[in-house]
């Protein structure tokens, strides 16, 4: 094994005492998928299309990725905001530069995006 990997993967003592958290971290989520596949929890099905940002690597979520990409579940393209490695920073009206969050606002069907690690701002 490579130096590196063996440096990432050696246990120290905070491992050792994070490790009865991740096990209540897994019982936790285990209960909560079992809950929504009982369908004791339901998901919602919302009005509005929704962007999805880090959570779907699509060709990369690095420093120039400077776009929104948004599929519908069959993963079918239906849109794209922004050009990769094109942002010009906060005043571009056309790119984002390692947009953080999206939220949509179903009144007005708006998509906000914050737009904050690598500029400065919320664009809609």
């Amino acid at each position: 094994m490579h130096r590196l990997q063996q440096y990432w993967y050696r246990t120290t003592p905070l491992h050792l005492a994070l490790l009865p958290v991740s096990f209540i971290f897994r019982l936790l989520a285990n209960m909560r998928r079992m809950l929504y596949r009982s369908g004791i929890l339901r998901g919602e099905k919302l009005p509005v299309p929704v962007i999805v940002v880090g959570n779907i690597t699509v060709g990369g979520n690095g420093k120039t990725d400077n776009h929104l990409v948004k599929f519908t579940k069959a993963g079918k393209f239906v849109m794209q905001i922004g050009k990769k490695n094109q942002s010009k920073g906060n005043l571009d009206t056309q790119n984002v530069k390692e947009a953080a969050d999206t939220f949509v606002y179903a009144k007005t069907n708006e998509l906000f995006v914050a737009d904050g690690y690598g500029n400065n701002r919320i664009i809609v």
